[in-house]
């Protein structure tokens, strides 16, 4: 199912501060006549001048201070909201489903970013907060479309259950759902328990299709000689 700007939710969240609707008001009124980044939305540089401060008198010191306070508190917020979507999905996912969105998070990402290296407390705090939200309505619009998770891949064998993943934002999510004594493993770490495996390597590297059906121990070394069952 692929969602579109006009289905069942809400794409509104803020870039740069303003909503599609303040944007083109803005642009009526002659407010900004740079070129759009994204789909009739006016995102340039030029929302991100800095602006008015209240009072023209304060010291740099006061602004660094600012500016160090917003680096505390945004980005745990971000980090957080971030990891509530990538503990389901990928953005891989998010652009099959609701690619408008996808466009939206990754300049909303780019904003933020520059807002961070370089920018002032109004700015990171404006785009921590699209940030924010932008992550919330695109977990709602994967959430309204049904979509599966694909933040990791799940096994099992045995009566032991494995969840592989590069997201650690997945693990709570996977002993939610597949109780706790799943386990969870990255694909370095399955590299790394492969590599001390040099038969099973060996048989993969000739027998691309071939897989694993039982696992047995010996203390005969294994040779190019012995028979090999592949599926």
């Amino acid at each position: 199912m692929i969602l579109r700007s006009n289905d069942r939710y809400d794409t509104s969240f803020l870039i740069a501060g303003r909503t599609e609707k303040e944007e083109r008001e803005r642009e009526k009124e002659g407010g900004n006549r740079g070129n759009s980044e994204y789909r009739g939305i006016s995102v340039t540089k030029w929302h991100c001048v800095m602006p008015a401060l209240s009072g023209a008198s304060m010291t740099a010191r006061e602004i660094t201070g600012r500016i160090d306070n917003a680096l505390r508190v945004w980005p745990p917020r971000v980090t957080a909201a971030a990891l509530a979507f990538e503990a389901r999905w990928t953005r891989n996912a998010l652009r099959r489903v609701a690619p408008d969105l996808a466009d939206r998070l990754d300049l909303q990402t780019r904003l933020y970013q520059e807002a961070v290296e370089d920018g002032t407390a109004e700015q990171i705090e404006t785009h921590g907060g699209g940030m924010c939200r932008g992550y919330a309505m695109c977990a709602a619009a994967m959430q309204t479309a049904g979509a599966a998770d694909d933040a990791y891949l799940i096994g099992s064998d045995g009566g032991v259950t494995v969840a592989i993943g590069d997201a650690r934002a997945a693990v709570d999510r996977v002993k939610e759902k597949f109780g706790g004594d799943v386990v969870f493993i990255t694909p370095d770490e399955v590299a790394a328990l492969l590599a001390k495996l040099p038969a099973v390597i060996d048989v993969k590297r000739v027998f691309s299709g071939a897989e694993i059906s039982d696992i047995r121990t010996s203390t005969r070394e294994w040779s190019y000689d012995d028979p090999v069952a592949t599926r």
